[in-house]
């Protein structure tokens, strides 16, 4: 039960926070070293919090609650407490109380411990291959799941090592550095001895053993995609544009998701052709979803707004038959579920409503408004910082008029 509460919790989260959106975010500096024996690893980090991120002075900041916290200090730390998370059991809540009226508040921390292999989140640490996303909570995140963080990660590995994630990726004479370009709420690695890739153009595909025989018809889909969606988002803004891109496909459990240009799937999800082009749309349109706070009833959009764009480039590339068997796998994955939005109540939907639901409702008003209405309404949504329902309906209202908001808010609510 514990497994399923956290990857609900956590399942799809695609983060990509423009930068020019956030001027002051979280930095760290983050050294890294790997027990590939043991599945472990020994982190310290400095992060450098403004004062903007700080609710009275204090932050708050998940970590894997079996790592054991060797060191915390701060010039400007008063106190701070450790203890479990009500939200998500399996991970500590880190609670900083900061003093005085500095900008900018730095915090050094060191800890330890183990990846649990086997809890079903994808996350793994042995001689082959190192996979670290959020769900295992091995770097500090704040609790809010919304505040962003950038820098710099220093990873200690073996000469022949490759690493991957979203960012540059720089060699030293120490190891690896891993440079995040944007900021983004989490820090995502992968880091393998085998380095196995299919390359077509913008789009490069590492993958394991397992997946080696279609790796490279991967490649050339996600290439096919990459540039239909910048056709559609960038051809006007090229700052939106999406030069390239790198899945990590791996034969593991756990969530898919994507950082901007740095993707994770799992690749029990890629079933045939169609299925693997929607998978890798979707996740690539994540990298114009505007990201919110994603335990708010607002986060709908992030992931609906990306399943019906992935859905239009299954149509696009394979036909309307396709597009409306995907269609109809909304309308079953739907079924149960009454409504989408409602201004009144404030929690994240179920994972059915942003992904079959929520979709299906967009379509109901695209037949709604029409072809040329919905696209400037979609191109004003992927192109700009709009994370809030009530933005969205008002710049429906704009597009169309009072009446048409009116009746999707209701149509949101339940009455569809």
């Amino acid at each position: 039960m514990l497994k399923t509460v956290l990857f609900y919790l956590l399942l799809g989260m695609s983060f990509a926070i423009a930068a020019s959106e956030t001027p002051q975010v979280t930095h760290y500096e983050t050294q890294v070293s790997f027990n590939n024996e043991a599945g472990g690893l020994q982190v310290d980090s400095r992060l450098v919090i403004p004062s903007t991120s700080l609710k009275n002075n204090t932050a708050s900041l998940f970590l894997h609650k079996d790592f054991a916290i060797s060191h915390i200090s701060g010039d400007t730390l008063e106190d701070y407490t450790v203890s479990v998370s009500e939200i998500v059991p399996v991970w500590s809540v880190i609670t900083l109380q900061f003093s005085g009226d500095t900008p900018m508040h730095e915090i050094d921390i060191s800890y330890s411990g183990l990846i649990d292999a086997e809890a079903g989140h994808g996350n793994y640490i042995d001689n082959q291959s190192i996979h670290l996303s959020i769900d295992s909570g091995w770097h500090p995140v704040f609790a809010d799941f919304s505040t962003p963080i950038q820098g710099t990660l220093h990873v200690e590995l073996p000469a022949d090592w490759k690493l991957y994630g979203p960012g540059k990726v720089r060699q030293t004479d120490k190891g690896l550095q891993l440079i995040s370009e944007q900021p983004t709420i989490d820090v995502a690695i992968y880091a393998t001895s085998q380095g196995k890739q299919a390359v077509d153009k913008g789009f490069t595909v590492v993958y394991d053993t397992e997946n080696e025989d279609h790796a490279g018809a991967l490649a050339s889909m996600g290439n096919e995609c990459l540039i239909s969606l910048n056709t559609k988002f960038a051809a006007t803004d090229t700052t939106n544009r999406l030069d390239s891109a790198t899945l990590v496909l791996l034969d593991r459990t756990g969530p898919s998701f994507a950082r901007s240009s740095y993707l994770s799937v799992t690749s029990e999800l890629l079933v045939n052709e169609q299925q693997s082009y929607h998978y890798i749309c979707h996740e690539l349109a994540h990298h114009w979803t505007e990201f919110g706070d994603p335990m708010s009833h607002h986060y709908w959009m992030v992931e609906s707004f990306a399943e019906y764009v992935a859905a239009r480039e299954v149509r696009q590339k394979f036909g309307l038959e396709s597009y409306e068997a995907v269609v109809a796998d909304w309308k079953q994955r739907a079924q149960g579920h009454d409504f989408v939005w409602k201004a009144d109540v404030k929690e994240r939907a179920p994972a059915m409503v942003n992904y079959a639901l929520g979709p299906l409702l967009l379509k109901k008003l695209e037949q709604k408004i029409g072809d040329e209405s919905f696209n400037q309404l979609l191109d004003g949504y992927m192109t700009t910082p709009l994370t809030e329902t009530e933005a969205l309906l008002a710049e429906l209202e704009q597009l169309t008029s009072k009446e048409t908001r009116q009746w999707f808010e209701q149509v949101l609510g339940g009455d569809f």
